[in-house]
């Protein structure tokens, strides 16, 4: 059975597919959407950094700060 790295609240994730469909976002920003949304889906930590374009030690990172912070990460 996997490991689910990353349970986003149904509000958070829902914020965060409109950002992403949205076209208007940095690039920065849309990696790290792409990480978080990644990882909720069940992707590893691994997978979901090469999706996303980042090391698997920044979504690590990002995820760490998303459970302390919410998306004010």
């Amino acid at each position: 059975m996997k490991k689910q790295h990353l349970q986003l609240t149904s509000d958070d994730r829902l914020k965060l597919e409109s950002q992403r469909k949205s076209g208007q976002l940095k690039v920065r920003i849309y990696k790290r959407i792409v990480g978080l949304l990644e990882l909720d889906a069940g992707q590893t930590y691994e997978s979901a950094s090469k999706l996303a374009g980042l090391s698997a030690r920044s979504l690590q990172n990002l995820a760490k700060r998303y459970r302390t912070d919410g998306l004010a990460c």
